[in-house]
């Protein structure tokens, strides 16, 4: 029972790191992690957050381990996440953002979200597909990258554009794209 106990207080300290990044990257950076990455800064994130509750834990009378401090420290951890995220998109990424992301794939996928941009892409093949994306990022652990866009429209190579159904989305992966700009957006009703 004291292993169950010792894996409850240990996933309990995870915890709140966890739910922090996870509201940063789904707010704000809107990158991608390996299992690896989320679980050493999700303890990192919990060393920073645990201590930062202590004052009003202590005002609370409240001991590290009862329900409502754990409560208290996860709606902290949610908070520094919102504010983090709300931080990046509004202050640091509009100047910034080009110094803080891997590589231009990640600024890409950044402009067209923050900015309603299309994405334009030359295929390898020599065909061009257009539209909005949806995702960019690995489709899974040690494999390569790829984007997904949705309401799409394809050349045929000779200049001949077709639309494809509003409910289909083109999966590329990297190795089949030669060029990928961005684009202002273009109704798709016409």
């Amino acid at each position: 029972m004291e292993l169950l106990s010792n894996l409850s207080d240990s996933l309990l300290f995870f915890l709140p790191g966890f739910v922090c990044l996870k509201v940063f990257y789904v707010l704000g950076l809107k990158t991608t992690r390996t299992d690896l990455e989320w679980a050493v800064w999700s303890v990192m994130s919990s060393v920073l957050l645990f201590p930062a509750t202590v004052p009003l834990r202590s005002m609370l009378g409240l001991g590290d381990t009862s329900a409502v401090a754990r409560a208290i420290l996860i709606l902290f951890a949610f908070l520094v996440g919102s504010i983090g995220a709300t931080t990046w998109n509004r202050v640091v990424a509009p100047r910034w953002r080009w110094r803080f992301v891997a590589e231009p794939w990640d600024l890409a996928y950044y402009d067209a979200v923050a900015n309603k941009l299309q994405v334009a892409i030359e295929l390898a093949d020599g065909r061009e597909a257009v539209g909005d994306m949806i995702w960019m990022g690995l489709v899974g652990e040690g494999s390569s990258r790829s984007i997904t866009l949705g309401n799409v429209q394809i050349s045929d190579g000779a200049g001949v554009w077709t639309k494809l159904d509003k409910s289909n989305q083109l999966h590329i992966p990297e190795a089949s794209i030669g060029l990928l700009r961005l684009v202002p957006f273009t109704s798709s009703d016409s």
